[in-house]
């Protein structure tokens, strides 16, 4: 575990463009690490996502892209607040949230949602998705570990959707749908006639 690839991508007391102080690491994925941080122009708290700048796998950069597009598109997309690299790192900053769907659901009774919380849940989902389609965006990547709940006293009841890097763009800045890729295996979300808007 000595290697720098187990390292971490930030230590804590790390600024970032003098503003967003990181307190410590809260979360990993395939693609990154998540960490805690402070905002000190606003005292609020934030989460910072982070990439190696070196990895052959890099996905904050049309992470970042989606989630500029989706900010006005629906109260469930988490709030980008900024992003920049260093010469170790790429990283975005945004809105903190509160456990996922899934963490969430392994701390329920019998690790189920109740009927009424699985289906407020699942109209705030739908909500989230039909407005990422909307915006010509597909997500491919819907999981129960991919929405959260707010973390604030405000924020606690609604669902957010989280993580774009596997995003793509399917209508063109001209509003025609985009051809599906070639080469390899079609992924189920994009067998679908493409004159049309997926269903939602």
């Amino acid at each position: 575990m000595s290697s720098s690839e187990d390292a971490p991508l930030l230590t804590g007391g790390v600024f970032l463009k003098d503003r967003w102080e990181v307190l410590r690491k809260i979360g990993r994925g395939g693609f990154g690490e998540i960490y805690k941080a402070k905002d000190h122009d606003t005292g609020e708290r934030c989460a910072i996502k982070a990439e190696s700048a070196v990895s052959s796998k890099q996905v904050l950069k049309m992470e970042v892209v989606v989630l500029k597009r989706l900010q006005s598109c629906s109260p469930h997309i988490c709030i980008l607040l900024g992003c920049g690299r260093t010469d170790r790192i790429n990283y975005m900053v945004m809105s903190l949230l509160g456990p996922n769907l899934s963490e969430l659901r392994k701390q329920q009774p019998n690790q189920k949602f109740s009927l009424s919380t699985t289906l407020r849940v699942g109209v705030q989902v739908i909500a989230a998705v039909r407005a990422m389609h909307n915006c010509g965006f597909l997500h491919r990547d819907i999981k129960p570990s991919n929405f959260a709940i707010g973390a604030s006293s405000v924020t606690k009841q609604t669902c957010y959707m989280l993580d774009f890097g596997l995003a793509r763009q399917y209508v063109t800045p001209t509003g025609e749908i985009r051809a599906p890729e070639t080469g390899g295996r079609v992924p189920w979300d994009r067998q679908i006639r493409f004159n049309q808007r997926p269903p939602v």
